[in-house]
């Protein structure tokens, strides 16, 4: 990512991504994946997070305008992290289960703690924390679902985004980092070497507002993985990420897919016709395999049956076939 815009082109960005994503809202345009028996649960998950990204990233610009970028970074820090979860589910075979899955466990701490409060109306209350059993859930992604250092280990150049969100995170807790914005220091005689700062100096604004603009940029994204037409949106997307010089979303790496179909990275189990025909059936897809004779070799074929008709692709390859099906969007 590179910044070569002002402040205000930054923030004109980002608004515009914000009509955007109120304009699909309100002409109805999100057709989302229904095929899949956690498709909805997916869809939901990322529809809502990056709504959030939308009110986060409106929140964080005015109050920018009105108090400066400093009260504003902890806006910022959950605007980019909603932003980032989205994308990840979004692309998870196996995510939104895992995401799922860890919530019974933090409402169970939280009942522990409450449970060893000093105040015993705090007491009380951990009795009424419900939904505190396993799901039952298989997952090969709970790690990743628990930890954001993890999640942003399993999309391409995902150093780059978890080493935005510590700078980020900096500033939301109470650290050195934050006070020292507040300070100044003061060599006078008498004085305790700092001098208190009650309007600290303003930082740049601009890498702050393009990581709003990117944050409302990648959530956009993150809803065209689970929209049946991933055409959708498409050129305006493209041209948002080249004017702020950001991807237009990160990718899974191919060590997350692997681990998600039940591969090991480095040595993946051999694909069978069964495990194509099922992850083929769980997009709304069929696959058939023609058997090779004494003259002609082996052929995969992947086909939708829609309203205007068949639409077959054929492959010489299970692989390439299993590939072609994770891609599809239905």
């Amino acid at each position: 990512m590179s910044l070569t815009e002002t402040p205000s082109n930054y923030a004109a960005i980002a608004r515009q991504l914000v009509s955007i994503w109120d304009e699909c809202l309100e002409d109805g345009s999100f057709t989302v994946i229904s095929g899949g028996p956690f498709d909805p649960a997916k869809a939901t998950r990322v529809l809502s997070l990056a709504h959030h990204v939308r009110r986060l990233a409106v929140a964080a610009l005015d109050d920018i305008d009105s108090d400066g970028v400093l009260v504003s970074i902890p806006t910022i820090r959950a605007c980019f992290e909603c932003s980032i979860t989205a994308m990840w589910i979004a692309q998870s075979a196996d995510g939104v289960q895992a995401w799922l899955a860890q919530e019974p466990a933090t409402r169970r701490a939280i009942r522990a703690s409450l449970r060893k409060a000093d105040s015993p109306e705090l007491r009380e209350v951990a009795a009424k924390v419900a939904s505190i059993e396993p799901l039952g859930i298989e997952s090969s992604s709970g790690t990743q679902a628990d930890a954001f250092a993890e999640m942003t280990n399993d999309l391409e150049r995902g150093r780059d985004l978890y080493v935005i969100y510590r700078f980020l995170c900096g500033f939301n807790h109470a650290s050195p980092m934050l006070t020292d914005q507040y300070l100044a220091l003061d060599e006078s005689p008498g004085s305790n070497g700092y001098e208190f700062v009650p309007e600290p100096e303003e930082p740049d604004q601009a890498p702050f507002i393009h990581f709003i603009a990117c944050s409302m940029l990648w959530a956009l994204s993150a809803v065209r993985f689970i929209q049946k037409d991933r055409r959708s949106l498409r050129s305006q997307l493209r041209t948002a990420a080249q004017e702020l010089g950001a991807p237009t979303e990160y990718q899974l790496t191919a060590q997350a897919r692997a681990r998600q179909d039940g591969l090991k990275w480095g040595g993946p189990k051999k694909l069978t016709a069964k495990d194509v025909r099922s992850a083929a059936k769980a997009k709304g897809l069929e696959y058939a395999l023609s058997p090779g004779t004494a003259t002609s070799t082996p052929a995969h074929h992947v086909w939708a049956v829609t309203d205007i008709g068949t639409t077959m692709a054929t492959f010489a390859t299970i692989e390439d076939a299993a590939t072609h099906i994770r891609n599809h969007s239905n």
